[in-house]
Formats: C-alpha cells, sequence, structure tokens
C-alpha cells in the first residue's frame, strides 16, 4: 500500500536533490503519483522507461472471485498435484489461523512468512520460502506459502496458484507480481482467487479508507474477471482508475533544516518493537547492546493492558509469559 508520509518525503527528496542522477523503480504507480513527481521534477523528469513489451504483454493469469472454502480445496488439490500455492492474508492472525488449519486437518506442513519474527528469524523465513519456491520448481515439488503483505516487496518466487484476501488493487498487483513469473519456463495461464475481506487491510489504515479502498478494487476487477491476464491489463487498468489525490505533507528531514527532530518517514502504525526479556539479557552482555539488540526485536501489535520491563536497550523489555514465539510461527500475544 503506498504510504502518503514517505511519498511525501520522495517527493521533497526529488525536489532537493534533483540536481542528483536519481533511477525511480516501481512495478506498479498510480497515475497521481506521477503527476505528483512530474510536478515536483519538472523538465529534469527523465523518460518514463516501460518493461520489455514480451514480458509486460505475456498472458500470465486469471483473476477470479473465490469464497474461502473453495479456495482452500482449490489449494489443497493444487499442492496435491505438485503446484506451487501462495495464500496472502492481510492479517497475521488469518496467516496463523491457516497454518494451523492446514497443520491440524490436513497434515501440510506450509511455510509462514509475516512481519512478527525476529529480524534474524525474518531473513531465514525470506530465504526459505524463496529456496522452497525454487527448488519447487526445478524438482515439480509442492510447495504451500502463508504470508502478509511482506511478500509485496523483494520476494522473488514464481507460483503456480495465488490465493488473496481482497486488497487494494496496487497491492493486488504486486501480490500477482508473484505468480507464474517471466525468467522462468512459463506454465499456461495461473489462476488468482480473491477471497473476501472485511475492515482494514493495512494496519495504520483508517476503517473508512481502508474499506474504500477495497470498493474500488472490487470496482477496478469487474471488467478483468475470468479473463487471460497480462501485467500490461493490470497496469492499464490502475492507470484508468481514478485515485485520490496526494497532499503534499512536507519532509520533517529535509523541510526543517538545523531545527529538524528525529522523526519516521512512514505513518505510523499499532504496532511497537518489543524485545523478549531472555534475549534483554542475552544482549546486554555484549559491548554494544543497542546495536545487537536490533537482531531480536519484534514487531507487535500494542496492547492497552500489558507490562513493560525497565528499557535499558531503550526498547521495551515483555517477559517471555506475555508472548508466545517460535521462529516458525512468529510472536503472537499470550
Amino acid at each position: 500500500m503506498y504510504d502518503s508520509i514517505l511519498f511525501g518525503n520522495l517527493l521533497t527528496f526529488l525536489k532537493e536533490f534533483s540536481h542528483t542522477s536519481i533511477l525511480l523503480m516501481t512495478a506498479s504507480l498510480p497515475e497521481t503519483m506521477l503527476s505528483a513527481i512530474q510536478e515536483t521534477v519538472g523538465a529534469d523528469l527523465g523518460p518514463v522507461i516501460s518493461g520489455e513489451a514480451q514480458i509486460e504483454e505475456r498472458l500470465r493469469y486469471r483473476i477470479l472471485h473465490s469464497s474461502r472454502e473453495d479456495a482452500l480445496q482449490k489449494a489443497i488439490q493444487e499442492f496435491k498435484n505438485g503446484g506451487r500455492v501462495l495464500w496472502v492474508c492481510n492479517k497475521v492472525e488469518h496467516c496463523l489461523k491457516l497454518y494451523d488449519e492446514l497443520s491440524e486437518k490436513y497434515d501440510i506442513e506450509a511455510l509462514v512468512y509475516h512481519s512478527r519474527f525476529k529480524y534474524e528469524d525474518r531473513k531465514e523465513r525470506h530465504r526459505a520460502v524463496i529456496d522452497s519456491f525454487q527448488e519447487g520448481y526445478k524438482k515439480s515439488l509442492p510447495v504451500f506459502a502463508i504470508t502478509t503483505q511482506v511478500c509485496e516487496v523483494s520476494l522473488d518466487i514464481s507460483a503456480t496458484l495465488l490465493i488473496s484476501e481482497l486488497c487494494p488493487f496496487a497491492a493486488l498487483i504486486q501480490r500477482l507480481g508473484r505468480v507464474n513469473r517471466p525468467g522462468q519456463e512459463m506454465e499456461g495461464i495461473a489462476q488468482a482467487l480473491i477471497i473476501p475481506f472485511q475492515g482494514k487491510p493495512y494496519e495504520k489504515e483508517n476503517e473508512d479508507d481502508g474499506e474504500s479502498e477495497l470498493e474500488r478494487c472490487k470496482e477496478i476487477l469487474k471488467p478483468l474477471l475470468d479473463r487471460e491476464l497480462s501485467q500490461k491489463d493490470l497496469a492499464l487498468a490502475l492507470e484508468n482508475a481514478k485515485g485520490t489525490e496526494h497532499q503534499k505533507i512536507p519532509s520533517q528531514w529535509l523541510s526543517l533544516g538545523w531545527e529538524a527532530e528525529p522523526d519516521s518517514i512512514r505513518e505510523s502504525g499499532y504496532t511497537l518493537d518489543v524485545i523478549l526479556e531472555s534475549d534483554a539479557y542475552k544482549v546486554l552482555k555484549n559491548e554494544r547492546p543497542w546495536e545487537k539488540s536490533k537482531l531480536y526485536t519484534i514487531p507487535m501489535p500494542i496492547q492497552k493492558q500489558f507490562s513493560y520491563g525497565e528499557p535499558p536497550l531503550r526498547i521495551p523489555v515483555v517477559p517471555d509469559s506475555q508472548i508466545q514465539y517460535s521462529s516458525v510461527r512468529g510472536g503472537e500475544w499470550n
């Protein structure tokens, strides 16, 4: 999902450093954002370089709406037939619920990948998903991965079936980019099943904003359903969709000069980096505990009532009894 604060910082950066050579790469860019970039950079903006036509126009997927129950049965059948399934949830809780369901009812050990892992474990999960899909492709082995929105960035995999909860259309393009990817031998037309979702697809959104994005996605999808589609078809659909005007948000970093105070260039969410008490003891034994602590932090949703330990590391220290953590499932509040 595009972040207004991050985009505002990008515009300020492009303006302040217009004398330097900058390459901006993206798989999808709404027309309103492109217009804002053109307005900011002006005559210094170079040409927009499209992807290779042969790849952009290659038919890769067919998008269909589905119930969760039907999608689950198709995913299981695809897995049993040696396929590579990517199931994308908008919430970590949905991700873990599906993992338990597959394990307990169908004896399928899926790969789980979301944001609530310790840094080192998250790197390992990221690598494990990529390696499993690559091995699955080379050796015709089945793979089942359950992820959240983290799959939308830097995940070089090629699934034969995508199941995705309804999400903003720009995010759906990113998810579809993990299906039937060029660069590997194309495997016919892969199905992408969109299942219902209620609420906010991203934790940082207002409820109304999240729901309006979902309704907008439904409208964009109507003429695309049950057709053989290419990446170009999706890009054109996004370009033709009427978007929301993006506000020009000043950059705390560049606009305030010497008066600037440290601040985030992302919109604030509802998570907080914490460290388990047992890990804090390990970290404090190091000469530079602050740097080492970053390897053990877990981004967790903020709870109204729970106790923090003393923060000698400048990170909230949480008793192990309050978080259930494993390198396979990640972190959950008890």
